[in-house]
C-alpha cells in the first residue's frame, strides 16, 4: 500500500469488475470488487482504511 497526500493508495489493478451491487462501506451501487471480492468503491476503502490505521 502507497500513501498518498490524502491517505493510503491502494492497489486494485487486479481486482474485478462485475454487475452493480451496494458498496459494503457507503451503500451506492458498484461494479468494482475488492481484493476479497466484496463490493466496494476504492476510495471508499482507501477512506475506510486512512480512518482505521492506528
Amino acid at each position: 500500500m502507497a500513501r498518498g497526500s490524502d491517505g493510503p493508495v491502494l492497489d486494485w489493478r487486479h481486482c474485478a469488475v462485475a454487475d452493480d451491487q451496494p458498496c459494503v462501506i457507503c451503500g451506492r451501487p458498484t461494479p468494482l470488487r475488492s481484493p476479497a471480492g466484496k463490493p466496494c468503491h476504492k476510495t471508499c476503502a482507501e477512506a475506510w482504511t486512512a480512518a482505521h490505521q492506528k
